[in-house]
């Protein structure tokens, strides 16, 4: 559901009411599909409840989360209806009708249309990165009140000083060189271009092995057929998605962390990675990169390229390529992806929106 919420900043404190807008419950069990769940449409109470929260808020701004979501279009009608602002953090462009080709038309047709009425009806629009906003600059043309905040961490020094050994849980040898993938298991990460770069770095060193941790969305299998197919599938593990307190175990295990997003409006898993110390390669195709590639530890590669991702990490394994990350960039990327820096830029922008 959506989560509507009122938040007044006084003395440092936050009071924060909440109320739940509930969607009507679906068969997920046999939709087994993230996709769908994404575009099921809201049902006509779950419209009620936000209808009546919004008209009993009495706010002064709204703030809206996502694009190309049903609900968000909705919440956004109901908005202009009432006379109400609203800003809108986009945080991602929707890549299955790119994948599924029978839903371009009808996501086109929704690009010109509720997407448009969304996106211009915004008081002020937040983007994740400063490419997922050249992406809707692309898309609909420049437009005023368009701001950059970076996604938040929630890490700590504390939590970056425990990375408790965990390679026995994944039947590792002592001796093996760890390619870490880190995010939900489906094809928009990229994670089968590793897998494609395996069979090049395996010549070269035998002992590494890719890990996979994250949440199954129904790609898993793809990514071990095609191990298969490549004869690498012994240099293959998959732990599953991990709680928050396991996150130091998991980043602990790897020699080298790789991003290889086709697309990622951001991509938290590299700052995440850079925080534990950890060297990182990154597809250009996210939005993080223009934040860290030029800091230590970091090497930056082209998706299309399966022989540069090989390279790079062999290099990195080796010791030829990049470094672990530098304690003076670890304390700024600290500063500049915490939560109360992301609650700052939050409010200069709801402050221009009401203006």
């Amino acid at each position: 559901g959506l989560r509507v919420l009122r938040a007044v900043v006084r003395e440092g404190e936050w009071r924060l009411p909440i109320t739940w807008v509930p969607l009507a419950p679906y068969p997920r069990i046999l939709l087994r599909s993230s996709w769908l769940e994404t575009y099921t449409p809201p049902m006509p109470h779950a419209l009620t409840a936000l209808l009546r929260s919004l008209k009993a808020g009495k706010f002064d701004l709204v703030h809206l989360h996502g694009f190309g979501h049903p609900f968000i279009d909705a919440a956004a009608a109901i908005c202009r209806m009432l006379g109400l602002r609203y800003v809108l953090t986009i945080h991602g462009v929707p890549y299955t009708p790119f994948r599924r080709r029978w839903l371009l038309p009808p996501f086109t047709l929704y690009l010109k249309t509720l997407g448009w009425r969304t996106y211009a009806g915004a008081r002020a629009v937040m983007f994740v990165s400063e490419w997922l906003r050249r992406y809707f600059e692309e898309l609909y043309g420049p437009r005023d009140a368009t701001y950059v905040v970076y996604n938040g961490v929630s890490l700590s020094a504390q939590q970056l000083a425990v990375k408790p050994e965990v390679k026995a849980a994944c039947r590792l040898p002592p001796e093996a060189k760890v390619v870490l993938l880190v995010g939900r298991v489906i094809e928009s990460k990229g994670f089968h271009l590793v897998i494609m770069a395996l069979p090049r770095v395996l010549r070269h060193l035998r002992n590494v092995y890719v890990v996979i941790a994250g949440r199954d969305w129904g790609y898993l299998r793809r990514l071990l057929e095609l191990a298969s197919k490549l004869g690498v599938k012994d240099h293959v593990r998959y732990i599953g998605p991990f709680r928050a307190e396991e996150r130091g175990s998991v980043y602990a295990m790897a020699d080298v962390v790789v991003m290889p997003s086709l697309i990622e409006p951001f991509g938290l898993v590299a700052v995440e990675a850079l925080l534990y110390g950890k060297p990182v390669i990154v597809s250009r195709n996210s939005g993080v990169s223009e934040v860290i590639g030029r800091l230590a530890g970091v090497r930056v590669f082209d998706p299309s390229n399966i022989g540069e991702l090989a390279d790079l990490i062999l290099e990195t394994l080796s010791g030829a390529g990049a470094s672990s990350s530098r304690a003076d960039d670890v304390e700024r990327l600290l500063q500049d992806f915490s939560w109360s820096s992301v609650a700052r830029r939050c409010m200069e922008v709801y402050e221009h929106a009401l203006a």
